[in-house]
């Protein structure tokens, strides 16, 4: 096998390595409690901070989308 054929092996695997270990800390994440009431609170409110920061960005490409179409 030639150096080529290494580096496509070598860059699955470690894609598979990143996907697996994202899955992993995915799970691990979900498995915790959420917190006190406090905490909830909190991550409510940044939850709804940053679907509105999305919204106004989509809204702000979609315009520059438009007129570029």
């Amino acid at each position: 096998m030639d150096l080529t054929n290494w580096t496509i092996f070598f860059a699955c695997g470690t894609a598979l390595a990143g996907i697996g270990t994202g899955l992993y800390l995915t799970f691990w994440v979900m498995r915790l409690p959420p917190g006190s009431d406090r905490m909830q609170e909190i991550a409510l409110a940044i939850q709804e901070g940053a679907k509105a920061y999305l919204n106004r960005q989509f809204r702000a490409v979609g315009v520059v989308a438009a007129v570029l179409f």
